[in-house]
């Protein structure tokens, strides 16, 4: 099977200006770029008055969106943004290896789809992803709270030393099996008593395979700096590849994050160290995150034991009177109070005739802690600046944002209008530049030999989306095919 993709304006994806060329496609793979009058295809298209890129690839697909690959093969909200490849198994949550009930980790800590899954190995769920089908490209890291949970069943003690042999066997056989590395989520409760010493252990681990340590950062406030520090010497000792996951600047703390892009962008000059960033100043978070820290307790059960006692109401109370909270909305709730998502806590809190320090602890009952929030708290300054970074990666989550602030067609528009990152650049940040980061083989370029993984934009929103050298989707509807490839690191 052979498509010709003709008068298309072509980004790379490398980074380089685009250019006017063909495309030629043979079955899964880009054959050729230039001009081919004379070449007869099977399938012609027409990309006239049409931008032309690398599908966007997305690293932050975490523990739900992972699930999700399993309750929803299709992924249609993904190729609708333009996704093509997503990367799970980050924040610590991995759906392998499956020990002693750590995926039930998913369940506990957010709002997981039903599935059955009766894999182990990482070997395993490969195999059973690919024998069902995937409608985008699937690679996936190891969490490390999947492998801890197997020792500690959920508490925060520390490992052994011979508990740690034994995590880095399971985390070696992993990568061994195809995963693209490791992570951890060391700002959630379930990983944050994790001391580094582990932590080091393991990446070490990483680095002989060299594959990468992807990791939320231990402090976002105040203590930015000193979490940031922390993961540096991790780096630096392991000589590991490392990627800070959803690095958004904080705006009351936006001095110290301008200090930490400061150290970040010094330091790697030594590490080969990136971080992501979100390319709009709404984030998401858990809602158990604004409880404050004597309450984030190692399991969601024992922070809702918390909720119950009167004494401990009030002081969350004053707690969250002091936090900023006009600006926040509900983003996702359990299934039974859907009608409740997209609605901003000023008018859940007039609806139920609360304060809004009430009303947002009153959702935490209502949820039983499993909501996830908007809010609009970073610095839009110094955000820009993180975007423009060298060593950023932009995502945006789409498996969680739905509306347009996530859109890469904002992102490509600050581009073009700010004038501080070149379009080209831009694209690289969603496309090139990740897959180059996780060693994506021949992926994230419109180049000879890569996979044809092209996405058809008009006025920037995605018309039709090639994956695999398949029609995803094609001028704007879904093709309900199941074209996506499960990857696995070389």
């Amino acid at each position: 099977m052979t498509t010709l993709i003709k008068n298309g304006l072509i980004y790379d994806g490398a980074g380089n200006a685009p250019i006017k060329t063909d495309i030629l496609i043979q079955d899964k793979k880009i054959v050729r770029l230039g001009s081919f009058p004379k070449k007869s295809a099977d399938s012609v298209i027409d990309a006239t008055g049409m931008v032309v890129t690398p599908g966007l690839i997305d690293v932050n697909f975490e523990a739900e969106g992972a699930a999700g690959i399993l309750a929803d093969f299709h992924q249609e909200n993904l190729i609708k943004r333009g996704v093509t490849t997503v990367m799970g198994g980050g924040s610590g949550i991995s759906l392998a290896p499956v020990l002693n009930g750590s995926l039930n980790l998913i369940g506990e800590w957010g709002i997981a789809p039903r599935f059955n899954l009766s894999s182990q190995s990482m070997e395993e769920l490969l195999a059973v992803l690919k024998k069902r089908g995937v409608g985008v490209n699937f690679g996936t890291l190891v969490g490390y709270s999947s492998i801890r949970h197997f020792f500690t069943g959920g508490s925060d003690r520390d490992l052994t030393l011979r508990e740690i042999e034994s995590a880095k066997r399971l985390l070696g056989q992993s990568l061994r099996e195809g995963a693209f590395g490791f992570s951890t989520g060391l700002i959630f409760p379930h990983s944050k008593a994790v001391p580094a010493r582990e932590i080091l252990e393991l990446v070490r681990e990483v680095k002989s395979r060299k594959r990468v340590y992807a990791t939320h950062l231990r402090y976002e406030d105040a203590r930015v700096l000193e979490a940031l520090r922390e993961i540096l010497d991790i780096a630096e000792t392991a000589g590991a590849s490392v990627e800070v996951s959803h690095f958004q600047p904080l705006g009351e703390f936006a001095d110290f994050y301008e200090t930490a892009l400061a150290l970040i962008e010094k330091e790697t000059a030594q590490s080969n160290v990136n971080f992501d960033v979100f390319p709009h100043p709404v984030a998401m978070a858990p809602i158990y995150s604004l409880l404050p820290d004597w309450a984030k307790v190692s399991e969601l059960k024992g922070m809702l034991e918390i909720l119950k006692y009167k004494d401990n109401k009030e002081r969350i109370l004053k707690h969250l009177q002091k936090i900023k909270i006009e600006d926040i909305a509900i983003a996702e709730v359990p299934p039974n109070l859907k009608f409740l998502e997209g609605m901003s806590l000023r008018d859940f809190a007039k609806n139920e005739g609360l304060t809004k320090a009430r009303a947002l602890f009153g959702l935490m009952v209502l949820t039983g802690l499993r909501a996830k929030i908007f809010y609009g708290w970073t610095d839009r300054k110094i955000l820009d600046k993180f975007l423009a970074s060298q060593r950023s990666i932009v995502t945006a989550n789409y498996h969680h944002f739905t509306d347009e602030r996530a859109s890469a067609e904002n992102f490509f528009a600050w581009a073009e209008r700010s004038g501080k990152l070149s379009l080209e650049k831009a694209i690289a940040k969603m496309t090139g530049l990740p897959a180059a980061k996780y060693s994506m083989e021949r992926r994230g370029l419109i180049k000879d030999g890569y996979a044809a993984d092209i996405v058809f934009w008009e006025n920037w929103k995605p018309k039709t989306v090639m994956i695999n050298g398949s029609a995803a989707m094609r001028n704007g509807a879904s093709e309900r095919k199941l074209v996506g490839s499960v990857l696995k690191a070389g």
